[in-house]
């Protein structure tokens, strides 16, 4: 009986532990879920780089292909309702650990502050799981009517719906419904007169008019469960259009100090000769060495080649300096 009694004890924390593996809130404050203390399923704080709102909670997939999913749309049983209007999709609705939309405006300024790609899970009425993996994922601004930027396609075993909507305007019943399609299927998404895949269309799983794939078996018949997930893509190219937002201020004003000190050295030994040349020298490589870890830092290991171009001109410019400098060093 008392060893019963401890298995059933053990068996209890164990299930408490995985529930609040799944439910927990960490305490950590994340750029994505690929941060190194994203460690299992969970809800987490996150605060993307360029993100101009303040932190807010997201759920990280971390078992599907690779894990660091950070899923922005689930859907499962139905029990919240996706007919709403314009603010509820751009501020976000739902449960985060359970059916949600994370929100448009929450998914832009993760999608602002580098490359994402897309990984869409569904499943059909009869339990069948398909996926649809995409290299590129954007939501514009809500100026630009959060228009969707999605392409390069690249496997699954569900086919190509998404791409139909690239460069569409997302719509709701109250906001930019051109088409009629988000009344008509009361819900908001990128319509195009009207879809290939509606994943907030009605919750009806084998039913018409509900949330669908279109290209699945039966196209007409509703879905069970669907995802959205996005990963940042390592080593990606951030946009140019965000690329001003990501330079502005600190890069420009680490151009400026280099440059005051190299002119400042450069000055000191035409006045002082030989001994302040080296001085001038050393220092102006200093400089060049501070300015690009500071847009290293900047970029923390993305690829940026604007930001790169931007480093290399404040290299280029303090080492021609010192090559000045060297020069009248001989003479």
């Amino acid at each position: 009986m008392k060893s019963f009694t401890l298995l059933t004890l053990i068996a209890a924390l164990c299930l408490a532990k995985e529930r609040e593996d799944f439910n927990g809130i960490s305490e950590y404050e994340i750029d994505g879920c690929q941060d190194p203390y994203v460690r299992i399923n969970g809800v987490y704080h996150a605060k993307p780089r360029l993100s101009t709102i303040p932190a807010f909670l997201v759920y990280c997939d971390q078992k599907i292909e690779g894990g660091g999913w950070v899923v922005i749309h689930r859907r499962f049983d139905g029990s919240v309702d996706f007919t709403r209007n314009w603010n509820d999709y751009r501020n976000g609705f739902g449960d985060i650990s359970g059916e949600f939309w994370l929100g448009l405006e929450k998914v832009h300024q993760l999608t602002r502050s580098a490359n994402y790609e897309l990984l869409v899970v569904i499943r059909d009425n009869a339990g069948k799981q398909r996926t649809a993996r995409y290299g590129q994922f954007v939501v514009h601004s809500e100026f630009e009517k959060y228009r969707l930027h999605v392409e390069s396609f690249m496997n699954g075993t569900a086919e190509d719906c998404m791409g139909r909507h690239n460069r569409m305007a997302f719509a709701t019943v109250d906001r930019d419904d051109k088409y009629g399609c988000a009344s008509k299927y009361a819900s908001g998404w990128w319509f195009d007169n009207c879809y290939t895949a509606n994943l907030n269309g009605f919750y009806k799983p084998g039913s018409g008019n509900s949330m669908s794939w279109h290209r699945q078996p039966d196209k007409r018949v509703g879905l069970q469960e669907a995802r959205m997930m996005i990963r940042i893509v390592r080593n990606s190219v951030l946009r140019m259009d965000e690329l001003i937002t990501f330079i502005e201020g600190v890069p420009k004003k680490t151009i400026r100090a280099a440059a005051s000190v190299a002119v400042a050295a450069t000055e000191l030994a035409v006045e002082t000769g030989v001994a302040a040349t080296k001085v001038a020298v050393s220092g102006s490589r200093a400089v060049t060495t501070i300015a690009e870890t500071a847009v290293t830092e900047l970029a923390e290991g993305v690829v940026i080649p604007a930001v790169e171009a931007v480093g290399q001109v404040a290299t280029s410019a303090v080492n021609k300096v010192a090559v000045i400098a060297e020069e009248m060093a001989k003479k």
